[in-house]
């Protein structure tokens, strides 16, 4: 989890991308044996790697939708 949260702030936009949908796969898309904590964790570790005035709308985009399922879950 802290390879995908490192990558998640990335400079490289394709390295950022490519760390959300992998983070998404792996900890989203089969959340067995993910606590309520990690949830919270994994909420803040997105959130504080938003950043409106230099990241570009499809990297934001990707980052959206793990926090909407973050939440969903």
């Amino acid at each position: 989890m802290q390879l995908f949260s490192a990558n998640l702030k990335s400079d490289k936009p394709e390295v950022a991308q490519i760390s959300c949908v992998l983070f998404k796969k792996y900890f989203l898309d089969n959340s067995e044996g993910v606590s309520s904590a990690d949830f919270d964790q994994m909420l803040q570790v997105v959130m504080d790697s938003l950043d409106f005035q230099t990241q570009p709308l499809i990297l934001l985009r990707r980052k959206g939708d793990i926090i909407s399922k973050i939440y969903s879950l």
